[in-house]
């Protein structure tokens, strides 16, 4: 029996790796595609003649195509199958990036004005947001549909890694390509896309049969089974973002710094510490400790309300620092225990709506949170910090009741 299976069974152990390779890639390209919205096209703003007002208008308009588009993809991935919403994503990147790139391009140029600029830049972000996110949705049910119970938190953890670590890179790609123009980090990430959308299409597997692609899911936002995860996961990020859109000038209030460059280069590096703590937690210690899921989501609230309650005391770099490393372990926490702990609660057919679901949310939050944060910080620059921590103490009791079922996958 060993001697004829074992030949069979190595096969598909090498080709599940290469498909979670090729998974992983397309999750670090959008990682780095988010980071050049902030580190490329957030500077080139001013220089077309868009006021930062205008920019984080046009941003936010833009980001309502994620909102919609993540649970369609999702439920489309449901119907059509993983690999073909997937590879929208990718292709999504690339197309959007060279739309993104070609629109501050013409800016800079001076072939229009701005307010036409203004609505070239929402249609292109919105076209770059409503396709990439096809990534999110289907890379997380394809890695539920080859994943067991017991292993599903490491492979969620595995995409959210991918993902932190194409945003700890893009930073890094996009300083060293600016060299040869400002723009040509995004037509170089809109070549390596459509590259990796190629290798995608010839190599990546389906997973799901045919028989299971066709059943529709009926998944809805409101349901039971679902809800508790997606009021987590909307909390954890209004918080999270609430907090990265203080960071510079929370570190220097309590730094008491006022040159411009050294509080970016003192805010960068706190977040590139959470940032490096949150990758190698995902990518390596997940994957070598197998902790449930249940633990991970009942360990992420405290352990970011503890991260923001030192945060709070801090008063010099050093803590600032350790602060931000305990936040990036909830973040990882979070990544894997809610997501996992949503992939478990759901039936095999419904795994690309109930992803869909969860991107939704996390981008409601993304808008919302930096609008609470700053007006919080204007009250007190320590306000933020207690109601987020206060709130999440709350959902750390909550997270306690929630039981998963025992007959899902």
């Amino acid at each position: 029996m060993t001697a004829t299976t074992e030949p069979v069974e190595q096969p598909l152990r090498q080709a599940r790796r290469r498909d979670k390779a090729l998974l992983f890639v397309g999750v670090v390209i959008m990682g780095i595609g988010q980071s050049f919205m902030f580190i490329i096209a957030a500077p080139l703003a001013r220089d077309i003649g868009l006021s930062d007002s205008q920019y984080g208008l046009a941003f936010t308009i833009a980001n309502l195509s994620l909102i919609i588009a993540a649970p369609y993809w999702g439920r489309k991935s449901d119907v059509w199958g993983r690999k073909p919403i997937f590879l929208i994503g990718v292709a999504g990147v690339a197309i959007g990036n060279l739309l993104l790139a070609l629109v501050l391009q013409i800016g800079l140029w001076g072939w229009l004005s701005v307010w036409p600029l203004f609505f070239l830049l929402i249609g292109a972000r919105a076209i770059y947001g409503a396709t990439s996110t096809a990534i999110y949705s289907a890379s997380s049910a394809y890695i539920a549909d080859v994943t067991d119970r017991a292993s599903r938190a490491q492979g969620i953890a595995f995409i959210g890694g991918g993902n932190s670590l194409g945003i700890v890179l893009g930073p890094a790609i996009g300083g060293v390509l600016a060299f040869v123009s400002v723009l040509f980090p995004m037509y170089f990430l809109a070549v390596v896309g459509s590259a990796a959308t190629i290798t995608t299409y010839m190599i990546l597997r389906e997973t799901r049969h045919q028989e299971e692609v066709r059943r529709p899911a009926t998944l809805k936002i409101n349901d039971a089974r679902l809800r508790p995860f997606l009021i987590m996961r909307f909390a954890f990020w209004l918080a999270f973002t609430s907090l990265q859109f203080i960071t510079a000038f929370y570190v220097a209030d309590r730094l008491g710094l006022t040159d411009t460059t050294e509080i970016v280069r003192m805010a960068s590096i706190a977040m590139f510490c959470q940032a490096i703590v949150s990758v190698f937690i995902q990518i390596v210690v997940l994957q070598a400790i197998r902790i449930p899921q249940m633990m991970l989501l009942r360990l992420c609230f405290p352990l970011f309300a503890v991260g923001l309650f030192a945060l709070a005391m801090s008063t010099s770099l050093i803590p600032i620092l350790i602060s931000f490393a305990i936040l990036g372990v909830a973040l990882s926490f979070s990544h894997a225990g809610i997501g996992g702990g949503a992939s478990l609660s759901v039936e095999p057919y419904e795994q690309g709506i109930a992803a869909g679901l969860l991107s939704s949310v996390t981008t409601i939050g993304i808008v919302i949170g930096p609008v609470i944060g700053t007006a919080l910080y204007d009250i007190a620059p320590n306000l933020p910090l207690f109601v987020s921590a206060a709130y999440l103490s709350l959902l750390s009791i909550y997270a306690l009741s929630i039981k998963l079922p025992r007959s899902k996958r």
